[in-house]
C-alpha cells in the first residue's frame, strides 16, 4: 500500500466541479500488488589456449514474469496524511483531478507481462607475467519490466546493459602487495 502525495496547499480542490474546496487536504490513496516469478538457466565453460592465455565464456537465460494490479482513490485526509483518516471522495471529482496531477485510478492495462532474455558473457585472460595478468570482458544484462506503483498505473519496459572491461591484476613482493586497474563502459537501453 502506497500512501500520500497530499494536494493541501497547491489548491487543487477548487477545480473539482464544486466537490471540495481549494483548502481541502486533498490525498491519494493507493495500493499495487505484483508478483513475480524469474526462471534462469545458466552455464560457463573456461577453455586454456595455452599456458599463459585463457578464455572464459558464459550463457545464461531468463524468464521474468510478472502480474500486477493496481487501485487508487481520491479524497480527503488530515494535515500528517495519515491513512486512517482518509475520506474517499466521489468518482466525478477524480475524473476531473486525477488528470491534472499525471495519475491514474485504474488497473494496469496488461496485468501480466513476460520478459526473456538470452545474455552471453566472454573474457579473456592473458598472463604477462606469472604475477601479473590483463583481461578483457564483455558481458550481456538484463533488467525485467515491471509496474509502477506510485500515482500512476504505468508499465515499464526491460532494460538492457552491454559492459565492457579491460584491466590488469597482479601482486608482487611474495604476494604480499597485491593490484588491479581496470577500466569499463556500460552501455544502457531502456533506462
Amino acid at each position: 500500500y502506497q500512501f500520500g502525495n497530499g494536494f493541501y496547499f497547491s489548491q487543487f480542490g477548487a477545480l473539482s466541479g464544486g466537490v471540495y474546496a481549494a483548502t481541502d487536504p486533498l490525498a491519494i490513496f493507493s495500493r499495487s500488488l505484483q508478483h513475480d516469478r524469474t526462471l534462469s538457466a545458466f552455464g560457463s565453460a573456461t577453455v586454456h589456449a595455452s599456458e599463459q592465455l585463457r578464455l572464459n565464456l558464459g550463457l545464461r537465460y531468463s524468464t521474468v514474469r510478472k502480474r500486477g494490479r493496481y487501485s487508487a482513490a481520491l479524497g480527503i485526509s488530515d494535515d500528517n496524511l495519515d491513512r486512517d483518516a482518509f475520506v474517499p471522495g466521489p468518482q466525478s471529482a477524480a475524473n476531473i483531478l486525477i488528470p491534472l496531477i499525471g495519475g491514474s485510478l485504474g488497473d494496469y492495462a496488461n496485468p501480466r507481462r513476460t520478459d526473456n532474455k538470452l545474455m552471453p558473457s566472454v573474457s579473456v585472460q592473458y598472463d604477462l607475467v606469472p604475477e601479473v595478468t590483463a583481461y578483457a570482458s564483455y558481458t550481456k544484462g538484463f533488467k525485467a519490466g515491471g509496474y509502477g506503483a506510485i500515482l500512476s498505473n504505468a508499465e515499464f519496459a526491460p532494460e538492457n546493459v552491454d559492459a565492457y572491461e579491460i584491466g590488469l591484476k597482479g601482486s608482487a613482493f611474495d604476494r604480499r602487495l597485491q593490484f588491479g586497474i581496470g577500466g569499463f563502459i556500460r552501455k544502457v537501453k531502456g533506462l
